[in-house]
């Protein structure tokens, strides 16, 4: 599996490096018009994979946190039936019955 993603990585890094020298035209982004950047071609890209993987990134970490809470809720939950159990089992053996109180 590490092999695997090895020669991935390396075809990735492949392709990046290929898409750049074949990108090397220069742009020009305005903002508003006050503001101006020259960058490659290949470099604007980058930059607009970086923070779409950081959006994507950041959406994703407010649904683990989402999801841990839950998680722990539900273990609270568990616990806190379990205790409930053991307390019913000790109430079984100590009144000598079979049955559960009504």
């Amino acid at each position: 599996m590490i092999a695997i993603k090895f020669i991935v990585g390396l075809l990735f890094v492949f392709f990046a490096i290929t898409f750049a020298m074949h990108n090397q035209q220069e742009i020009v982004i305005s903002y508003y018009g006050e503001y101006s950047v020259t960058l490659n071609l290949w470099v604007s890209l980058l930059v607009s994979l970086g923070f779409g993987a950081l959006l994507i990134g950041l959406g994703n970490a407010f649904t683990i946190i989402k999801l841990k809470k839950k998680n722990w809720n539900l273990k609270r939950r568990v616990s806190k039936l379990e205790n409930e159990i053991s307390e019913l089992k000790e109430y079984q053996v100590s009144n000598g019955s079979e049955k559960y109180p009504e």
